[in-house]
């Protein structure tokens, strides 16, 4: 029996697994938020998840996957685990509902909704042989992050600094703005990103610097943007290595740029997998292929 396997990406390392699988005939959905900007060599979907739930947990009416149709079934008592003997999930997307076997959360470690619905999930002993997560490294020290938004607000606010270069990402940086609006702060953030914010602050302004994904990492162009505004503080998210992270870090820190993250969240539930190359080895020797 085919096994139903459902890839949340949103990473580079969620590409390179999806063409892994592809390149040996595995049969798998792969979702995304986003349209992404490079070209996948396999199908995808882009649409949001917003539940997660065992199948055991919910007997109803879903829609199952076949061949690229849908179509509408309903879920047995006698059918409520999967066939592997794990209970598997019923996925809600804002369109429809499906059922898995196997989730594995590739997202990017700062997707913080897809991080809920997951973490939200009711702990057992089951959980692992179902739920696979790939979790990134961190490469900012924990003196040289903050744990939330609100933190690194009060800290902004503290210090009085009034000119930002943010590499937080539209959302980040306009999440940024919005906590600063409510204190009646009035400072200049600068926004490194490859969209525009849709943002109106009242005491925040946020000026727009767009850049191409290729050129977001690019030394020669960092240095010509820290040249051009001299910012009081640099923020950004740890993303790990595969962000750039640690080539921005060492940056700063050869160039005496005071600067602060945002601490990559820690996945929790499921079975961990700390490199791809671990999670390639456990897919290929999982019996639900065998």
């Amino acid at each position: 029996m085919n096994k139903r396997i459902l890839i949340i990406g949103g990473t580079s390392e969620a590409r390179t697994f999806g063409t892994f699988l592809a390149e040996r005939g595995v049969a798998f959905t792969f979702t995304l938020t986003a349209k992404p900007m490079r070209r996948y060599p396999f199908a995808y979907r882009v649409e949001k998840i917003v539940g997660i739930s065992h199948s055991e947990e919910r007997i109803g009416n879903i829609s199952e996957p076949c061949r690229g149709r849908t179509s509408s079934t309903r879920i047995s008592k006698e059918n409520k685990r999967n066939s592997l003997g794990n209970p598997g999930f019923i996925v809600k997307f804002e369109s429809h509902e499906e059922e898995f076997d196997l989730i594995i959360d590739m997202a990017h470690p700062h997707a913080y909704s897809i991080g809920k619905l997951l973490d939200d999930l009711d702990d057992s002993t089951e959980l692992n042989g179902c739920l696979w997560r790939y979790q990134r490294h961190n490469c900012l020290e924990v003196f040289e992050t903050f744990e939330s938004y609100e933190e690194m607000t009060k800290w902004i606010v503290k210090k009085k600094t009034k000119k930002i270069l943010s590499f937080m990402g539209c959302k980040g940086s306009e999440r940024i703005a919005k906590l600063l609006d409510l204190q009646h702060y009035n400072c200049q953030i600068y926004l490194r990103s490859i969209k525009k914010p849709c943002l109106q602050s009242e005491f925040v302004q946020l000026l727009p610097l767009i850049f191409t994904p290729s050129e977001m990492n690019n030394t020669d162009l960092l240095q010509t943007t820290l040249d051009e505004i001299e910012p009081d503080l640099v923020l950004l998210k740890d993303s790990g290595k595969e962000g750039g992270t640690d080539v921005k870090r060492t940056w700063f820190i050869e160039s005496d740029i005071a600067f602060f993250g945002l601490r990559m969240p820690q996945k929790r539930k499921g079975k961990i997998f700390r490199s791809p190359e671990e999670l390639n080895e456990f897919f290929m020797n999982w019996k639900g292929i065998q």
